[in-house]
Parts: C-alpha cells; sequence; structure tokens
C-alpha cells in the first residue's frame, strides 16, 4: 500500500515539473516573439473562441500586437499567453 502511495506522489511531482517547465518555455517564447514587431505596435489583450461546436466559452486571455504596415493595412500577430513585458521566471526564487 504505501508502495503505491509513493508512486502516486513521484507521478504528481513528476507532473508538476513538467508543467512548470512547459510554462517557463511558454514565457520565454512570449517575451522573445516580439522582435519582428515593430515598436509603434500596439499590444492588446483578447479571448478568443476555439471553434469548436460543443465548446460555448472563450479561451484566454492571449495577447496579440496590431500595426499598420507599409501598405496602410492593420496587421496582427499573435504573441502567446503573457505579456511580451513579463519577467522570467528565476529557478532559484521560491
Amino acid at each position: 500500500m504505501l508502495e503505491r502511495y509513493t508512486k502516486f506522489i513521484a507521478k504528481v511531482e513528476n507532473q508538476k515539473l513538467r508543467s512548470a517547465a512547459k510554462a517557463k518555455a511558454e514565457l520565454l517564447k512570449c517575451i522573445n516573439n516580439p522582435k519582428d514587431i515593430p515598436a509603434r505596435a500596439t499590444i492588446k489583450q483578447e479571448y478568443v473562441t476555439c471553434g469548436k461546436p460543443d465548446c460555448s466559452h472563450r479561451h484566454g486571455p492571449y495577447y496579440y500586437a496590431y500595426w499598420k504596415g507599409k501598405s496602410r493595412r492593420l496587421k496582427k500577430k499573435y504573441i502567446g499567453k503573457y505579456s511580451p513585458k513579463a519577467k522570467p521566471i528565476n529557478d532559484n526564487e521560491n
């Protein structure tokens, strides 16, 4: 019985570590993503629908950049789940 609980606890800890690593990777991606976005771009936070027929709620918030290109048309680029101004996660802090 104790061995079963030990395995369960190890599995939960492993899931927590993978989840934290995934969140850190997403944050770093969002911070580095706006490098090809002009400085004059406006950053907006939006909720979106996923498009599944049985899903009625909106997901997010997600960050998007908006700016006008050389053709004077509005351009939009997905940044990610985190603000590009977010600070990276420091592994040394608890």
